[in-house]
């Protein structure tokens, strides 16, 4: 859950320094942010799966 929000945080920092970053690395941030997000949402995406595959099959009807 940590490396969920560290990376939505890292978002979010992209977001803000949108054009410093642009002028220094020549790539807007808001193009690095949506990457940082989509790092996000796969560290959820696994932390999901592995709750839920290694879940009984009575915790997995209490997921849905």
């Amino acid at each position: 859950l940590l490396w969920i929000v560290a990376w939505y945080g890292i978002a979010k920092l992209f977001e803000q320094l949108d054009f410093p970053i642009y002028r220094w690395l020549g790539i807007s941030g808001h193009s690095l942010k949506h990457l940082a997000a989509a790092v996000s949402t796969w560290y959820f995406v696994v932390l999901f799966r592995v709750q839920y595959l290694n879940a009984t099959p009575k915790q997995k009807s209490l997921a849905v």
